[in-house]
């Protein structure tokens, strides 16, 4: 007998903090029917009825719906700015590096461009050399010997010679190699 009351003390011993327990927040005063899943307290605890349970109405789980739908949205939103912020910082520099990178082009030729010039300086300075010596060489030897050059070599020195010495050296040549330097000299004059 003394088991049994000693049963009974310990069963209402673990029913009172049951329902302190559910006193103090953990909602088995609101839905006493989860107390009916624990072994033994389900005997005294009723079982839950569909009716008990809160209404909700078809209109405001629409409304949930809703506003569940309008936060993602609005998450969406915020996305979709950062990325279009990102697009936006990567076209500038990316016109940032397309700028620089014409820009070391522009140098690069410019450089070139010079180093041409004065290539095209010290050609020139040397043909006005070459041109003087020509001038004062017999014209039959100086057209023989700018017979063998280049058409582009024996141009520049005699374009720079004076007219008398020009034509000389011109007379003294093959006629079918002085046709073709007056030929280019014409073409490069144009």
């Amino acid at each position: 007998m003394f088991k049994k009351k000693k049963t009974m003390a310990l069963t209402l011993i673990v029913l009172l903090l049951i329902a302190a327990a559910g006193y103090l927040g953990y909602g088995f005063y609101k839905n006493p029917s989860r107390l009916s899943n624990i072994p033994l307290i389900k005997n005294f605890v009723p079982a839950a009825d569909e009716d008990s349970l809160p209404e909700v109405s078809e209109a405001d789980i629409i409304q949930q719906e809703i506003a569940d739908l309008k936060t993602a949205l609005e998450e969406k939103d915020a996305e979709k700015e950062t990325y279009e912020q990102e697009i936006t910082q990567l076209r500038e520099q990316l016109a940032s590096n397309e700028v620089e990178e014409l820009q070391n082009e522009v140098a690069r030729l410019e450089l070139v461009i010079m180093d041409m010039q004065n290539q095209r300086s010290n050609q020139d300075a040397a043909y006005q050399d070459l041109a003087q010596y020509y001038a004062l060489m017999k014209s039959k030897d100086a057209a023989g010997i700018l017979s063998r050059l280049s058409d582009d070599d024996a141009i520049g020195i005699i374009s720079r010679m004076d007219n008398d010495a020009a034509a000389s050296v011109m007379q003294n040549m093959d006629q079918d190699r002085a046709a073709t330097i007056t030929k280019k000299m014409l073409t490069v004059s144009m």
